[in-house]
């Protein structure tokens, strides 16, 4: 006799089933029975006491047909058994768990797009207002006591051996607005280095040679109109898209209130940093501030992840923007979700190099993380 237990998770619920083959519990067609025990409900469910079924109810079957099916049927049994006493003659049956809800997509087009003049042939903006915003951060987790000493040297060893010699080695941007964090981040492509910090870029050869800038990010979007022009809030990120020979760079505008809160990005028209661009503002969310923005470029989108506050930490934020359409000046949609407060600081993946990256909604696992439509996490019990 053949006894099997199976999870079933059809909405991630802490759900199993206990299948029986054996012919001696079958019901009257002959089909093996199968009983679901969940704190949620599960196709049409019958209700026992205080507890959920999902399936057929059990109390059908004669003593006899479960004395036949074995140990764990007879439990089952007795649980069910268990479920039907009066409420004073049974322990207290906790309320079960609401099952958590899936995150629900927003699709919101973008406010406006346009197309720029060439950079390098735009005035700087003079004396961009800076507007001071508070420190945030996430709650700290419990550092990894499984990390064995030394291990730091270890990985400083090995790198030193692998990492190639710079081909160059310049000075970049500085912090020539006293913004802490400055946010330092950039990228390389065939001919170009740009760098973006809080609140300026510039774009640079790949000997060092200065090309554009620093001038104030939000010059990028001179002319454009709304925040995005009259802002310089910060929060840059510069990507070089190799599949596209593009650049796609983008800060956030915060001015709140009834204006929301707004992500700004631009792309260029062609693999010139110092040319014109795509441009692009989309209204994040109304109340929720989309800080600490993180991109990664995929075949079918641009990611982003950010950490929420409202103004407390309030969780996560995954959008999908319209790769293809902002590639060539269209108009362009974002697909929104909110994740809640059990994620912080997660990152969307990012294509690099030469080897094409996973099919879209392919699910990708490397080390100690899992990728999905483009966002990385750490799976359960990583």
């Amino acid at each position: 006799m053949a006894l099997d237990i199976e999870p079933i998770l059809p909405h991630s619920c802490p759900t199993f089933a206990l299948e029986e083959r054996s012919k001696s519990i079958d019901d009257d067609r002959g089909t093996p029975l199968t009983s679901g025990f969940s704190s949620c409900t599960l196709g049409e469910p019958t209700t026992l006491g205080r507890r959920q079924l999902g399936g057929r109810r059990l109390m059908r079957k004669s003593r006899r047909g479960f004395l036949r099916a074995g140990p764990v049927t007879v439990v089952a049994a007795a649980a069910l058994l268990l479920g039907a006493l009066p409420a004073a003659a049974r322990p207290a049956d906790p309320e079960p768990a609401a099952p958590a809800a899936p995150a629900k997509a927003e699709v919101r087009q973008a406010n406006k797009h346009d197309l720029s003049q060439k950079l390098r042939d735009v005035a700087p903006k003079k004396g961009s207002k800076v507007a001071a915003q508070p420190a945030r951060s996430l709650d700290r987790q419990t550092a990894d006591t499984s990390a064995k000493a030394g291990s730091d040297a270890v990985q400083r060893g090995f790198t030193a051996t692998q990492v190639p010699e710079f081909a160059a080695n310049f000075e970049g941007v500085g912090n020539v607005d006293g913004v802490l964090p400055p946010d330092t981040n950039g990228d390389v492509g065939p001919n170009h280095y740009v760098q973006m910090v809080n609140l300026h870029y510039a774009v640079y050869n790949k000997t060092g040679n200065l090309l554009l800038g620093p001038l104030p990010a939000n010059t990028i979007w001179s002319g454009f109109g709304g925040p995005c022009e009259t802002r310089n809030d910060g929060d840059p990120v510069v990507l070089y898209d190799e599949a596209a020979d593009r650049w796609m760079v983008t800060q956030f505008a915060l001015p709140g209130g009834s204006s929301g809160n707004h992500q700004c990005m631009a792309i260029s028209q062609t693999g010139d940093p110092t040319g014109a661009y795509f441009r692009y503002d989309f209204l994040y969310h109304q109340t929720r501030m989309n800080d600490y923005p993180k991109y990664g470029i995929w075949p079918d989108a641009y990611y982003m992840t950010a950490n929420e506050f409202a103004p407390s930490f309030v969780g996560v934020g995954a959008v999908a923007f319209e790769r293809e359409k902002m590639l060539s000046g269209q108009a362009a949609r974002m697909v929104y979700f909110h994740l809640g407060p059990d994620y912080g600081g997660v990152l969307p993946s990012d294509a690099e190099g030469l080897a094409p990256p996973p099919r879209p909604g392919r699910r990708t696992r490397s080390s100690c993380s899992t990728t999905t439509h483009g966002v990385s996490r750490p799976p359960t019990g990583c």
